[in-house]
């Protein structure tokens, strides 16, 4: 006696092939969701980094920055301590290379002077 196997049917194959390509599916939409709602995080999080930085520059100097990249170079000495501080730390916020400082998505965050206002210049997100 033979032992064999049963030959697949077509339709099972494609029930197969379409269970799998639906697996995949999800799981590739889950990761796009999750990176996205990590970017949105790192936004809020540099949002208020750099806000509290033109903050922190407007008491110090009595006076709004010029621009964002300002916040990076200039630094001031808090009492008491040893040495300068920036207002902002370069190491934490991603920098393009005209000096624009961009945001998680790749857009340059805008700043306005008169206001002192820090935004992302991402669609959906320019009201943050």
């Amino acid at each position: 006696m033979k032992c064999t196997s049963p030959k697949r049917g077509g339709l099972e194959i494609v029930v197969l092939l379409a269970i799998f390509i639906s697996v995949f599916a999800f799981l590739l939409n889950n990761f796009v969701m999750e990176r996205k709602i990590l970017r949105q995080q790192k936004l809020m999080g540099e949002l208020l980094i750099l806000r509290g930085g033109v903050r922190l520059f407007s008491e110090v100097n009595e006076r709004g920055p010029r621009d964002l990249t300002e916040l990076c170079v200039s630094k001031f000495r808090l009492t008491g301590a040893s040495r300068n501080t920036p207002y902002v730390d370069i190491r934490l916020v991603d920098i393009n290379d005209q000096g624009k400082i961009l945001d998680p998505f790749g857009n340059p965050f805008s700043y306005n002077p008169q206001t002192m206002w820090v935004a992302s210049t991402t669609p959906g997100f320019k009201s943050w």
